[in-house]
Order: structure tokens, then C-alpha cells, then sequence
């Protein structure tokens, strides 16, 4: 068989796979936009907000959230204070996460959810320096989950700073 018969009889199976009901199952139902954190950088005790724009397709709806940070994205400084509880990873230490808020369970009718996940953060008592975190959520169509997180990055001030916060 030469290249030209064996390309017009393997493009076709190859088109088909590709645009088959099946490869709709690999599409990704339900996942997060780009997070605002509003002000980015705020004093000690200050109170950033936090949105997370959500697109669920029908039936998809978000059933729980939560809010951790893996060890190498908080100040040092944290994990002494024990702010947070720490989960030690047995990947390694880059794997080490803190849990700031546990998993939040919502309900929500079947096929719908909310356009976006909003919520403040009260820096009260944390360690001054430059935080990343991670918003995780669960979305759940019948039996199936789909799991999705987005990182987000803000600055707490030391408190003799507060007029640097934006």
C-alpha cells in the first residue's frame, strides 16, 4: 500500500475519533476565569475581596469550594506563627499546603450555578509579606465531580505602612 491509500484510509477513522460524541467527554464542563483580588496590596488588617467568575455548563453545578496555599507562596514567617494548620506533603516539602479555608458546601437547583464565587479575606493577625493561594472547587453532575483550582496572589502590608496599600 503506498502513502497516498494509506492516508486516504487512515484520515477519515482519524477525522471521525476527533469529532466523535466521545471526544466531547475530554471537554472540560465547568471551570474558573480570571481571579480579581481588589486591592492587590493592602495594609494589616485590611479586608481584600476576592472574585472568581464561574462557567458551569448545564447540568454541571458547583457544589463546594475551599482555599489553601502550598508552603513556597506564603512568608516563612507563617508557618511558624501557625496561622493556618499545615498538611505535610510526602511529595516533598514544595508540596506542603496550608489549609486557610475548609471546603464551604453550597446547593444549588441541577444546571445552575453561580456566575461568580466572591469572598473577603480578613488579614487581621497574618504575617506581613506576599501570599499566593489557591481556590479549589468541585463541580458535580449527577455522580461525575470535576475538580478545578485558580491561583490568585496579593500583599499584606507591615502595620507601620498602611499608606503604600492601594
Amino acid at each position: 500500500m503506498n502513502r497516498r491509500t494509506l492516508a486516504a484510509a487512515v484520515l477519515p477513522t482519524i477525522l471521525w475519533i476527533a469529532y466523535s460524541p466521545a471526544a466531547d467527554k475530554k471537554k472540560i464542563p465547568a471551570r474558573y476565569g480570571e481571579v480579581e483580588v481588589t486591592p492587590e496590596v493592602v495594609a494589616h488588617g485590611g479586608r481584600p475581596s476576592v472574585s472568581v467568575p464561574v462557567e458551569a455548563e448545564a447540568p454541571w453545578r458547583l457544589r463546594a469550594w475551599r482555599l489553601y496555599a502550598y508552603r513556597p507562596y506564603v512568608p516563612r514567617a507563617c508557618i511558624a506563627a501557625k496561622q493556618w494548620p499545615l498538611h505535610k506533603s510526602k511529595h516533598g516539602r514544595q508540596w506542603d499546603s496550608l489549609q486557610i479555608r475548609k471546603w464551604t458546601w453550597t446547593w444549588f437547583p441541577k444546571g445552575r450555578s453561580p456566575k461568580k464565587l466572591a469572598f473577603e479575606l480578613d488579614t487581621t493577625g497574618w504575617v506581613p509579606g506576599d501570599y499566593g493561594f489557591k481556590v479549589a472547587a468541585l463541580f458535580r453532575n449527577g455522580a461525575r465531580d470535576h475538580y478545578t483550582s485558580r491561583s490568585f496572589y496579593f500583599s499584606v502590608l507591615p502595620a507601620g505602612r498602611q499608606n503604600e496599600a492601594k
